[in-house]
């Protein structure tokens, strides 16, 4: 039987974290779905119940493999296994990140009402964009973490690596630590004519508790270091890959494909998530 969405859930020694996510997920979406939970270099005994995948190699028992290779390995093995095209969307959640309500549902409501829409996001609680977008609403974007995202498949197929390489089938996984894989993706979106959009028809809040508190758990560095490591390795890999020395570079280069795509559809102007800025006289 055809399933509408294939929900990949990465953890790293987070059992309980993913219980809690896969019982949202079957006591709100579980009509049409199918879900893996990829983990990624997770102890034995902290293996949750429900994972299809486990990277167990030295490498990945070691340094985990943070969201770039882990999101390419639970699709890979959906590509492996003949099951990629079994899907119309792909969600891909980590599992620090707390969700409430029937949000695989909504946001796929959204994506049958917005077909140019490629990729899509719940906004964070705290996230500012909350009263820009609206209530029960959503708003085109260029930028967004990747916490929680559903992706239209055939938009994937579209920049998917078949070829294997280390770079993976859609993240870089090259720049391990991910800080700006999720801004080439969305880019990658608007060069293909696909939109990212934020929605407040449900909401994410990552559990930043638990990324202070308990790093030992999760095998990463203290957060302040760890988040030093994130930035440094990001800028790095951008500086390598495109040129670009500063993070506000590669949003604006992000942001000059987001207003390309409205030239194209200025239909969508509505959508933008703030009033096209007017021409400096």
């Amino acid at each position: 039987m055809r399933r509408r969405v294939a929900i990949v859930i990465l953890s790293r020694n987070l059992p309980h974290a993913v219980d809690r996510l896969v019982s949202t997920f079957r006591r709100y979406d579980l009509e049409e779905t199918d879900i893996y939970v990829v983990e990624a270099g997770t102890d034995r005994d902290k293996l949750s119940e429900h994972h299809t995948t486990w990277a167990s190699w030295d490498e990945a028992m070691r340094e985990g493999l943070r969201p770039a290779r882990g999101f390419n390995l639970g699709v890979m093995e959906l590509i492996r296994s003949g099951r990629l095209q079994d899907y119309d969307f792909l969600f891909l959640v980590r599992a620090t990140v707390q969700l409430d309500g029937p949000v695989v549902t909504r946001l796929l409501d959204q994506m049958e009402a917005h077909p140019q829409v490629g990729i899509i996001s719940p906004c964070g609680e705290t996230w500012p964009e909350q009263d820009l977008v609206g209530p029960d609403s959503l708003r085109y974007v260029w930028h967004i973490n990747h916490h929680a995202w559903m992706l239209r498949r055939c938009f994937v197929d579209l920049i998917i690596d078949h070829q294997g390489t280390d770079h993976g089938p859609i993240f870089d996984g090259s720049n391990f630590r991910s800080y700006g894989t999720d801004t080439e993706l969305i880019v990658k979106g608007y060069i293909n004519d696909y939109a990212t959009a934020l929605s407040t028809a449900c909401s994410l809040r990552e559990d930043q508790e638990l990324l202070k508190t308990r790093a030992d758990l999760i095998r990463t560095d203290p957060y302040d270091i760890n988040a030093r490591k994130v930035f440094d390795e990001g800028f790095q890999w951008m500086r390598r890959k495109y040129g670009f020395t500063t993070r506000l570079q590669f949003q604006e280069y992000a942001r000059l494909w987001y207003d390309r795509f409205f030239v194209l559809h200025p239909s969508l102007a509505p959508y933008r998530l703030l009033p096209e800025e007017a021409p400096v006289s």
